[in-house]
């Protein structure tokens, strides 16, 4: 459903922008009427109350909350008056990490905070179903290492490190969000050869060097996390079906070895 919102809040903006090229002056006077009468069964209050029922809790790819999602989108769009189908996807997805940690053992032993703080004015925060932090498709392991600044974690981030006689190699890098899409710093850190790879959002970039931070303001807190997927451009949707609908259809999955 919020695509189908959005779709809606595009062509109702669309409608505005446009200068009705291609339209005849006849045919564009009925274009004018027909986004007139949409625009005005368009209703705000309708709006809110659809993403307060998507958001109502946590809904983790392939949980029974998820599933209740997909079944709203489909109830309301039936309602509206379109036909809906829901069709047997079988995709690739990582599951929630039974366990997820980060430690520095050196010069001190402190355990680093995986899980956003808990808030009053976010119920959210503390729901039990709401995971630690973690981008899906992250590989799976126990590594300790020392630890390489790269920057935005770009490739000329790495390539500047090679250049000053830094080797991230067996080392565990950190990079900070921005400059490009985390699958990429991901993708880069894995070709350079690290062990591992922590992102974190730099107060600079989205925190208190900004301005004020949520729950008060709009920025980052020191415990925000950035969740979601590392898989790039490279692999469109279900990395075993790349550039094919998921479904079940024998001979075009690829293997998972």
């Amino acid at each position: 459903m919020k695509y189908f919102l959005l779709l809606l809040l595009f062509v109702s903006s669309f409608s505005f922008a446009q200068n009705f090229t291609g339209f005849s002056a006849g045919s564009a006077s009925e274009q004018t009427k027909a986004e007139e009468t949409f625009l005005k069964q368009q209703e705000s209050e309708r709006y809110k109350n659809h993403l307060k029922n998507l958001t109502k809790e946590p809904h983790i790819t392939g949980s029974k909350a998820n599933e209740r999602v997909r079944d709203y989108m489909a109830d309301v769009m039936r309602k509206a008056g379109f036909q809906v189908e829901i069709f047997p996807y079988d995709i690739y997805l990582p599951v929630m990490p039974g366990t997820a940690s980060a430690e520095l053992v050196t010069p001190i032993r402190l355990p680093l905070n995986n899980k956003e703080y808990i808030h009053k004015e976010d119920p959210f925060s503390s729901d039990p179903n709401l995971p630690v932090g973690f981008n899906a498709y992250s590989g799976t392991g126990d590594v300790t290492g020392e630890v390489v600044y790269a920057n935005f974690g770009r490739k000329e981030d790495f390539e500047k490190l090679k250049s000053l006689g830094i080797s991230v190699k067996g080392k565990i890098v950190l990079a900070r969000y921005g400059g490009n899409f985390r699958g990429y710093k991901t993708k880069y850190a894995e070709e350079n050869g690290a062990a591992g790879l922590i992102i974190f959002t730099d107060p600079g970039d989205s925190g208190y060097a900004k301005g004020i931070v949520y729950p008060e303001g709009p920025y980052y807190d020191e415990s925000s996390i950035q969740r979601g997927s590392l898989l790039t451009l490279d692999w469109t949707g279900d990395p075993l079906t790349p550039f094919e609908p998921a479904l079940p259809i024998d001979g075009k999955r690829k293997s998972l070895a």
